[in-house]
């Protein structure tokens, strides 16, 4: 079965965050993990309102997780080269720098606020 929305996130969301600079996350000395709190923007006619971009310097091989912990249930994360579209992903790095996007999952005219939580073991 062919699922025209999961075949666009997997051949766009890469482009996105490529295209994009990616806001960096840095934890505080001793933690293991942050939280992000943020407000997607409606999206709008004209193509703007697109998704967050973060990044996260890891060794390859490390534990990560992220998950959409509050906010908008219309709100969903990909990580770039891991999975799309889900509301949490636990993973091994597959790389030294890991790249996810926020996105509304369902385009709405309607701001959509979030709270991630990222961590690294």
């Amino acid at each position: 079965m062919f699922r025209f929305p999961a075949f666009c996130l997997a051949v766009f969301l890469p482009t996105v965050a490529a295209a994009q600079d990616c806001k960096p996350i840095r934890f505080a000395p001793g933690d293991d993990g942050a939280f992000i709190d943020d407000v997607l923007p409606p999206k709008v006619p004209d193509g703007s309102g697109g998704p967050r971009c973060y990044s996260l310097d890891v060794r390859k091989g490390q534990r990560i997780s992220v998950e959409v912990v509050g906010g908008d249930e219309n709100v969903a994360v990909s990580v770039i080269d891991v999975g799309d579209a889900r509301r949490s992903f636990d993973f091994v790095a597959p790389s030294s720098r890991v790249e996810f996007v926020v996105f509304q999952l369902f385009p709405s005219p309607e701001e959509a606020d979030y709270s991630l939580l990222v961590k690294a073991f």
